[in-house]
């Protein structure tokens, strides 16, 4: 797959998360959220020519080795894909369902998440404050 492919499949999960929360499918939303990011998170990595293959904690640490300890994206969005990872577990696999404040504010994480990876991709810079 190309970076381009992996941005319009992290496009289609965020619209899809949306259209979930929006419908009150907290589990589906919060799978979407996080396989919004992940995609992101692949194509960032695909352009810099980084190998994308692997256990999704492999290509999460990767990128955030890559992309945000040292910069040009913050800290704070490497964490974001952890925290969603974890989310989207409980919603996959937990007994309860996440939280809808939760997931809420997980949409505008997720949407600065491929945005910033998107500025990065298209050589502007982001906003660290977000």
């Amino acid at each position: 797959m190309t970076t381009a492919e992996f941005l319009k499949k992290a496009d289609a999960a965020l619209a899809s998360a949306k259209r979930d929360f929006d419908a009150g499918g907290l589990d589906g939303a919060a799978n979407r959220l996080y396989y919004a990011m992940f995609h992101a998170a692949r194509a960032a990595l695909l352009s810099i020519g980084e190998p994308i293959q692997g256990r999704h904690g492999t290509i999460i640490a990767q990128f955030g080795l890559r992309f945000c300890k040292d910069g040009p994206l913050p800290i704070e969005l490497g964490r974001a894909i952890n925290e969603a990872q974890e989310l989207r577990i409980e919603g996959d696999y937990g007994a309860g369902t996440p939280d809808a404040a939760e997931i809420a504010a997980y949409v505008a994480k997720a949407e600065r998440f491929v945005a910033a990876v998107k500025g990065i991709m298209s050589g502007t810079a982001p906003d660290p404050t977000g």
